[in-house]
């Protein structure tokens, strides 16, 4: 493979703060993003995904539904010593927490399991299981009455809610709502049922008196949690694929005010918030009256004033906070952290199996409010979030022009971007036997198996502190064309990984897409020319009514993901095609995805076979557009979806990036 001609590219050296890898510092944890965290207070490591946290209302205890990949839990924390008193497995788990207003019990949804699982409470707080009780539907989130003799759970695939006697443990009626419930809340002075319809934009309103559904007003996409105002006069929504927090009048049903939640550190070049806050859950003090919302892809709990809603700071949390309580009297935040401190260096791996997402550790944190700056603490957190833009800003390198500009609209050579992507590995199991920070012990499919992927990485850039932050490929395909993954997919991904049927589609469905959709449409806005080869994630966008589907070679063989159509005959269809347009277009999407492989599925081919025909295949393309016209303006990068098949000494989330260009650095480990 000739890969053509080389131009003199000025390339800067980094500062030594962009070198750092990610991983625990002495001050800090760098995220494989770039972000850093810096938690307030205390983080205890739960493991799995803690989704959920309810405090008992007496004793400093709190209660953690964890729902991860491996780890399907109920565990009892000491918020005065961060000790997991008890980690109770369950078979099943999802959204669904609910503390007796006495004390006396706790629920717990189990999701496919189909239970509502009931466990008492002794005078320390610890649980004994008492019963499960038969709930379809996929039960979600749950809420007692305040007088603890009812309790209702939300149906997340049955459109209903289920209401329960909490005196006899039976099922006494289903409420109807028009769509899966995954949220609910009880509104006393109304004698109503508040519902949230995470997979939708409604909140539904519900007559327990008759059990009659009175309102579906509009709150958002992605409503994803509920609290009452102090006053009781609001119902407050985290709508989180919006970034709003909303109110609905509880008298009209109708939305009475709405705020933007963010970061004020990152914002568009006309000064606009950049959306992707994710608030996924919302607590009210009720002797403040303050508001507290996890801002859960910024890292963040936003503390809002409970009047104006004008922002009075942050707290910074460990990784991706999923849900917010507030105990002695609004002295204590306690934060159920999803992804908590990630998953670090995964060093074994046994084909096929999922060892690092079954290596993240997600924590509870604790964090004593009275003695809290939340002035400080926003400007932690926006420094946090700033860090990637912040340790090496692009800047002018040497005279003329810069195949990366400075500034938007100065001039570059490139005029082609290229990007091919392939299917779930690690660095180290790929390239650890090239120069860079590998660790040759783990390599699994090297210079043999993937022959072009080496020649490639020796005589261009290739990176060795590169990550996806995806930890599966339905993250993944979702961080590759909207870089960025919402909260509905952040929290149910489980289920689809887990074989749970009913989540297969999501990524591609309104609840699924960043409400700010896919870089495709945001080129096509821009008169971008592009062409998609392969990937359905995006396709279904649509601006100014027609879909990006306009812009799918859907003549691609195997459509979309198939891995029974060998990648070679891919790769030769995507130059041929490419090759006898009038033009190159500005930017070519083509997913080689057969590095995934079958696994050892009998009658198919070998892992390494198909790894090696996705190698030839990577090969191909880049020969095909390396002798073509358009080389000496053409850019194409290298990656891998997620890195969710082998291991890694540095963090699980490391994988590969090959930048192949006349522009590009010769022989250079970035």
């Amino acid at each position: 493979m000739d890969a053509g001609e080389a131009f003199d590219a000025c390339v800067l050296d980094p500062p030594p703060e962009a070198l750092v890898p990610a991983g625990l510092l002495a001050d800090r944890r760098i995220l494989p993003g770039g972000r850093a965290l810096t938690p307030a207070g205390t983080s205890v490591v739960l493991g799995g995904f803690p989704v959920e946290v309810r405090l008992h209302p007496t004793l400093p205890v709190a209660y953690v539904s964890n729902t991860g990949f491996e780890k399907r839990a109920l565990q009892v924390v000491d918020l005065r010593t961060g000790t997991i008193l008890q980690d109770l497995p369950r078979s099943d788990g999802f959204r669904g927490l609910a503390v007796a207003p006495d004390g006396s019990w706790v629920l717990s949804s189990g999701g496919y399991s189909a239970t509502v699982d009931v466990h008492a409470v002794d005078a320390a707080g610890k649980l004994t299981s008492i019963l499960q009780i038969p709930v379809s539907g996929y039960p979600a989130g749950i809420a007692a009455s305040r007088d603890g003799r009812r309790a209702w759970v939300g149906l997340f695939q049955a459109n209903g809610i289920v209401e329960l006697d909490t005196t006899t443990w039976s099922v006494t009626r289903v409420l109807p709502c028009l769509f899966g419930v995954y949220s609910v809340l009880e509104v006393p002075s109304r004698n109503e049922l508040y519902a949230a319809g995470f997979a939708t934009d409604r909140v539904a309103v519900i007559d327990l008196a008759a059990g009659t559904l009175v309102a579906t007003p509009t709150a958002g996409q992605g409503p994803a949690d509920l609290a009452a105002s102090t006053d009781g006069t609001r119902v407050l929504v985290a709508v989180s694929n919006e970034d709003q927090v909303r109110a609905l009048d509880i008298s009209t049903h109708e939305v009475a005010g709405g705020w933007l939640v963010g970061a004020p550190e990152l914002t568009a070049a006309d000064g606009t918030p950049l959306p992707g806050r994710s608030p996924s859950s919302i607590a009210v003090d009720p002797a403040t009256g303050r508001v507290f919302v996890a801002r859960a892809a910024d890292n963040a709990i936003e503390v809002l004033d409970g009047t104006t809603f004008a922002t009075l700071g942050a707290i910074p949390t460990d990784w991706y906070p999923t849900s917010v309580a507030l105990g002695e009297g609004g002295r204590t935040l306690v934060v159920a952290n999803g992804k908590g401190i990630g998953a670090g260096p995964v060093l074994s791996y046994t084909f096929p199996s999922n060892e690092g997402t079954a290596a993240m550790k997600g924590t509870l944190q604790i964090v004593d409010l009275t003695e809290f700056d939340l002035t400080a603490g926003a400007r932690k957190v926006g420094e946090n979030l700033a860090r990637p833009s912040q340790v090496f800003p692009q800047q002018q390198c040497g005279e003329g022009p810069s195949p990366i500009p400075a500034a938007p609209g100065e001039p570059t050579p490139l005029k082609h971007v290229v990007l091919i992507v392939r299917e779930n590995k690690t660095y180290d199991s790929l390239m650890s036997d090239l120069p860079g920070n590998g660790d040759p012990s783990l390599l699994l499919y090297g210079e043999k198996i993937t022959p072009n992927l080496h020649a490639l990485a020796r005589r261009f850039t290739h990176h060795d502190n590169f990550y996806d932050d995806a930890e599966i490929s339905i993250q993944g395909h979702l961080w590759l064309t909207s870089s960025f993954v919402n909260d509905f997919i952040e929290r149910t991904w489980f289920e689809l990984l887990r074989g749970r049927p009913g989540f297969e589609q999501d990524s591609v469905l309104p609840q699924g897409r960043p409400s700010f959709l896919s870089f495709f449409a945001h080129l096509v806005r821009h008169g971008i020319s592009l062409r998609i080869y392969g990937e359905i994630v995006g396709a279904l966008d649509e601006v100014d009514g027609t879909t990006m589907t306009a812009n799918v070679d859907l003549g691609y063989p195997g459509a979309f993901f198939n891995l029974g159509v060998k990648d070679e005959a891919k790769a030769a269809h995507v130059v041929s095609t490419l090759l006898s347009l009038p033009t190159l277009p500005d930017f070519v999407f083509i997913a080689l995805p057969n590095d995934h492989t079958v696994g050892l599925a009998a009658g198919a081919p070998t892992p390494e076979s198909m790894i090696n025909d996705n190698d030839y295949a990577t090969g191909l393309i880049v020969d095909g557009l390396s002798h073509s016209k358009y080389w000496s303006s053409t850019a194409i990068f290298i990656v891998e979806d997620d890195s969710q098949n082998g291991a890694d000494h540095v963090d699980y989330h490391r994988s590969i990036a090959v930048v192949a260009s006349p522009w590009a650095k010769r022989g250079h480990v970035s």
